[in-house]
Parts: C-alpha cells; structure tokens; sequence
C-alpha cells in the first residue's frame, strides 16, 4: 500500500499512466482507509500482520485467491481531468472485455442506487456498486476497486476474485488487460523497471498506519 502511494506522490512519470500488478506472500485483507481497524479484526479474524490500511476508500477485501492490481494517472497524462467515475468505468469496461475475449461471461452492475448510500460497505465483495464486474449467471461479483484522487494524480487499487474465474489464465489476462487499458487510455504500452529502493517511503501515510492508537481505533 505505500509503494502504492510512492507512485502517486513522487510519480516519475507524470506524462504517463502506471499500470502495476502484484501478489501477496501471505493470505491478508486490506480495507478502506476510513475503516476502524477494530471492526475490520472483528469481521476478518486477522490482525496487524494481516490487514493493511488502503489509501483509498470501499471496504475490505480478501487477498488471498485475488488478482491485485493497481492504476496511477499521472496530473500531466491528458485522462487526469476525467471524472474519478470515468477511470472506474473504463477500467472495469476493460476487465470485462478481456473477460469476455477469455470466454468468461460477465456484465456490469447497473443499479446507481447502490452507489452513495452513506458509508462504505464493510465487505467490498458482498456488497457491489455502479460499473462493478459481475458473473452474469450468479451475479457474484468479480472485479471493484476503489479510487483517490489529489492533485498529483489518480490512484485506482482494484482486485478480481481468482476463485471465481478458475478457467482464466492470469498471464493471459495481465497481458489482455494491457492492451486493452492502453487502447481505453490513448496509450502507448512500455515496460519500465521499479523505479524505487528499499530505502523509499511516503513517510506521512506510512507513519500514520503503523500508528498504535490508529490499529486500535
């Protein structure tokens, strides 16, 4: 989560839009960065080594058979001045074309009323929202995100479900989704290596997470 926020607020490439996946070592969850923690153990089972605090919003998810991946629009890219409920579209529209193109049928939700209702849902998965990724047979759904957006630039954190999509192949899919992003954004792909060291940190955020009075709030 802060290497997340190391690419939004000291982005190298403001021009440009970051596209990053990773794994997780261990099984965990992360939930919403205005979250009680206290609630999250509750519902969770998990602890300080297990739930880590999003710099954006939603509520929690499951890491332990999901794909994470993460989107950052730099304030210099022409697609900075988009709507925050543009990005979640566009990208959303994309995993459900690659979806499709994988022989996976999927749709997305529709229903606006669920979409500002007061806070965030406590669990990300059980509760979808406007543009969410569903399986069209059991409306589960399979892929949300959620969004911050300042001055320096757009962070979108998203998750698919892996369980649910047991057919896909993820490669195949990572480098779908790609292609598909860079034609939704205008752009043109290029593969840059990690641009910081161990030694990096966003010092504000990281500090703030790792605060004992904030886990147990």
């Amino acid at each position: 989560m802060e290497e997340d926020l190391l690419l939004l607020y000291r982005n190298p490439y403001p021009s440009s839009i970051i596209f990053r996946h990773y794994n997780w070592r261990v099984p965990c969850w992360t939930c919403g960065y205005s979250q009680k923690f206290s609630e999250v153990k509750e519902v969770t089972g998990g602890n300080e080594s297990t739930i880590f605090r999003r710099a954006t919003g939603g509520g929690i998810v499951p890491h332990w058979k999901d794909w994470t991946f993460t989107l950052v629009v730099g304030p210099k890219h022409p697609a900075f001045t988009n709507h925050p409920r543009n990005f979640y579209d566009m990208v959303h529209k994309a995993i459900l074309d690659v979806l499709a193109d994988l022989g996976e049928t999927a749709t997305l939700h529709e229903c606006e009323q669920d979409v500002c209702n007061g806070a965030p849902p406590t669990e990300c998965f059980q509760s979808p929202v406007l543009s969410d990724v569903l399986n069209a047979k059991t409306g589960a759904k399979l892929a949300g995100a959620a969004i911050k957006k300042t001055k320096e630039g757009v962070l979108l954190q998203g998750s698919v479900q892996k369980a649910d999509l047991p057919r896909i192949d993820w490669i195949t899919f990572k480098a779908q989704l790609t292609k598909k992003l860079t034609i939704s954004f205008n752009s043109k792909a290029e593969k840059k290596e990690w641009p910081f060291t161990s030694e990096d940190h966003y010092l504000p955020y990281g500090e703030r997470i790792h605060c004992e009075a904030w886990l147990n709030a």
